[in-house]
């Protein structure tokens, strides 16, 4: 009987991430989008997004997945 031929990780298996780089990452790329959010607010032509704060910024993947997203704050009426 032939032995069976050892099998070499799938893609599918999960790559092993830092905890602290996945943190810097994410809160970088989180700060990012509140600068992103500011100055959407600053150079706003609509009211809607310069005095009720209505708008959002965020990153998302190359499928759409959102990867960060800015605090969104909008003035209820």
């Amino acid at each position: 009987m032939a032995s069976p031929t050892p099998v070499a990780p799938t893609a599918d298996a999960e790559p092993r991430v830092d905890p602290k780089l996945f943190e810097v990452i994410r809160d970088s790329l989180v700060e990012v989008t509140e600068e992103m959010s500011a100055s959407l607010e600053r150079t706003a032509f609509s009211a809607n997004v310069k005095t009720r704060l209505d708008g959002s910024c965020a990153f998302v993947d190359a499928t759409g997945r959102m990867v960060a997203q800015a605090f969104c704050r909008p003035a209820t009426s």
